[in-house]
């Protein structure tokens, strides 16, 4: 499930309106309790569209003290997966801005790590030494 957690949390970031439009249909053979829990753990991983880009930022990290366990996973993973990639190929990024990014993921994981011991005890090392 985490991984379609991921796709409709990046779709409903990307697309608000085609995600309102198409998530009734992905998530139908759901059983009504764990359709509401996928719809949550979205909400937890996604910020308001209207934010800007470094209020996002901001709210990312401070969702981070609520977040259930699952989304936390997500977060911490999806902030370290892009990490690595901008550290390969940093696309035309500044180097400050591939800086402020890692910043901001190991803020996350900082207090990903807090709220949930356990993800630290079982994060793959390669991981948890990149944090």
């Amino acid at each position: 499930m985490n991984w379609l957690l991921g796709i409709l949390h990046d779709t409903k970031e990307d697309d608000v309106v085609k995600f309102s439009s198409k998530i009734d249909d992905v998530l139908a053979d759901l059983l009504p309790d764990e359709k509401k829990k996928v719809l949550e753990y979205i909400d937890q991983l996604t910020s308001d569209e209207w934010l800007s880009s470094g209020e996002k930022k901001k709210d990312q990290i401070l969702r981070m003290e609520k977040m259930d366990i699952v989304p936390t996973w997500i977060r911490i993973f999806d902030k370290y997966d892009n990490c690595r990639r901008f550290k390969q190929n940093p696309a035309g990024k500044k180097k400050s801005d591939v800086d402020g990014y890692f910043a901001i993921a190991w803020c996350c994981y900082d207090k990903g790590i807090k709220k949930h011991p356990s993800i630290e005890e079982n994060l793959d090392p390669n991981i948890r030494k990149f944090y």
